[in-house]
């Protein structure tokens, strides 16, 4: 005897008992349950499995075709036989343009063996086909997402040649010419000036491709400990202002504010990247602020400057790998779209909170929350 589990939706016993009787004719075992009403064949499908689905035509309160559109959308492809005692030619036909598979006269059920046997096979192959459609289209995803990656590969390789080489070429060309006989004192200070400033973006450069690499292969451990942070910002603006001189960098922090437990190398890393990215995009003679309060048992931080401004479309992106703002002079402006996807990351690995506040042609702030520390300093 063959295993069958069939949900019989009809109104009347007796007929339910016969049809079991005609499975068990055909060679069936059948572990079954009778159900006439929508929610009695709802609470069916939704607590058990079925093979099929074996349904009279008409009862005082449902009908096969409710009986489908009830399994459709469920979202369930059961094969679904219809039993009547009578049942005109059209009505036949719309029911199984609604998806029933067959339909038997109760007088003849001599056929339901036969068309039982018939739609197992049938709904056997048809999942067969969706699995071998399904795993064709993850192959054709995966290849698709190969491609893009590779693609992304490459564009990454030629940008960070490019943001690593521009550095490389100023340095060499600066120490070379330094080195020069001719060259004055004055000279030579300037020009290892400038090669000492592109070593520190490359080296930041660096610091962020490390930073990621760290996240990608779960290897970023931070060492938190009690922090102050002023110290770190003013190490900070020391470092832009032998950079920059034509931005006036500001501090604005209240004399007292609690220390943070952070990684302190790794929040110096976020706002070397908020400064860093405050200055290349404002203009000449822009003010970059930063400042900072207490909010609650969190520390705020926050970097604004006087640039051009972030598009609501742009900020959506801002914190994602590669992203570069979309303004017109952005290719004049180094980087490889890292700076802010690593500040994400260390703000989040903090359990704190990173966010932008822009108008387009008024300037943006980025914010952040770290933790305060429990103990005073």
């Amino acid at each position: 005897m063959k295993p069958l589990r069939v949900l019989i939706v009809e109104d009347s016993e007796q007929d339910a008992a016969l049809l079991i009787m005609e499975l068990q004719k055909a060679g069936y075992s059948p572990v079954y349950k009778r159900v006439d009403t929508a929610s009695e064949m709802s609470d069916a499908l939704d607590t058990e499995a079925w093979d099929i689905i074996i349904s009279d035509h008409s009862m005082p309160s449902f009908s096969s075709l409710d009986a489908l559109r009830l399994s459709h959308e469920k979202g369930l492809d059961l094969p679904f036989i219809i039993v009547s005692g009578q049942i005109g030619e059209d009505t036949a036909v719309e029911t199984m343009r609604a998806g029933a598979h067959d339909y038997i006269m109760k007088d003849n059920l001599k056929r339901l063996g036969p068309a039982i046997e018939r739609e197992l096979e049938e709904s056997a192959n048809r999942r067969k086909r969706r699995k071998a459609e399904e795993e064709l289209r993850a192959r054709e995803e995966e290849l698709r997402l190969a491609k893009k990656i590779e693609a992304l590969k490459d564009e990454f390789i030629g940008m960070v040649s490019h943001e690593l080489k521009t550095p490389l070429t100023v340095i060499i060309g600066a120490l070379k010419v330094a080195a020069t006989d001719g060259v004055t004192i004055e000279e030579a200070r300037d020009l290892i000036h400038n090669a000492a400033a592109n070593a520190e973006a490359l080296a930041a450069m660096v610091d962020n491709l490390l930073e990621l690499s760290r996240y990608q292969s779960d290897r970023l451990n931070l060492q938190p400990k009690q922090t102050q942070v002023k110290p770190v910002i003013q190490s900070i603006i020391q470092k832009f202002e032998n950079v920059s001189e034509v931005h006036h960098l500001t501090v604005d922090f209240p004399a007292e504010l609690p220390a943070a437990m952070i990684d302190p190398i790794r929040i110096e890393r976020v706002l070397h990247n908020l400064v860093e990215n405050a200055i290349k995009y404002s203009p000449d003679g822009g003010e970059v602020r930063i400042f900072g309060s207490q909010r609650d048992t969190q520390l705020l931080i926050g970097v604004s400057d006087q640039g051009i401004g972030i598009s609501p479309e742009d900020q959506t992106r801002l914190f994602q790998s590669f992203q570069r703002l979309d303004v017109q002079n952005k290719y004049d402006i180094a980087g490889v779209g890292l700076g802010l996807k690593v500040c994400h990351i260390l703000v989040e690995a903090h359990g704190g909170h990173i966010w932008v506040e822009s108008t387009p042609g008024k300037g943006s702030t980025f914010c952040l929350t770290l933790p305060i520390s429990d103990d005073k300093q």
